[in-house]
């Protein structure tokens, strides 16, 4: 039977299949009686006991509990009703819902271990710039060393040639 239609009770005995329109009537209706029938519980001055003493009180004077159990039924099936119609695109916003989270979490993880990365990078500059620095004084002092040998050679030759 499809999701929309229902067999209902009426209240000749059988059963009937409701579809989509007649359903939305009858949540309609049920709505429409329990304004109706429950203004007085909406009020601020609303007191419950003397509500069920008069449904307690079997004479015409008093509120018919049959009917307040019907109308709370008709509620509870309109209620039913529009569960039933709308579980799946709930469920559905539910499944996407989760897989946004794992994506956001996924990416999360993601962005930490490229911030651990970048973090590590930076120390690691901030590092090598002392060893550069080091480099650098070393490399001067060697350029320093290599233009000594040079003019000694130099001098060597000039011996040499003073001596030839």
């Amino acid at each position: 039977m499809h999701r929309s239609q229902r067999s209902r009770r009426t209240p000749s005995g059988p059963t009937e299949l409701a579809g989509p329109d007649d359903d939305q009537a009858r949540k309609e209706q049920a709505l429409r009686q329990a304004e109706g029938n429950l203004d007085g519980i909406k009020r601020s001055d609303f007191n419950p006991v003397a509500l069920a003493l008069q449904m307690m009180d079997g004479s015409s004077l008093g509120k018919s509990y049959g009917e307040f159990h019907a109308a709370s039924e008709q509620l509870n099936e309109s209620l039913d009703g529009i569960v039933n119609e709308y579980y799946g695109g709930f469920n559905d916003s539910i499944l996407t819902f989760s897989g946004l989270q794992e994506r956001i979490q996924d990416a999360s993880g993601s962005v930490n271990v490229v911030k651990g990365n970048l973090q590590r990078v930076r120390r690691m500059i901030v590092e090598e710039r002392g060893s550069l620095d080091q480099l650098y004084t070393k490399s001067k002092q060697l350029g320093a060393i290599v233009a000594i040998l040079r003019r000694l050679e130099e001098a060597g030759r000039v011996r040499e040639e003073i001596a030839a």
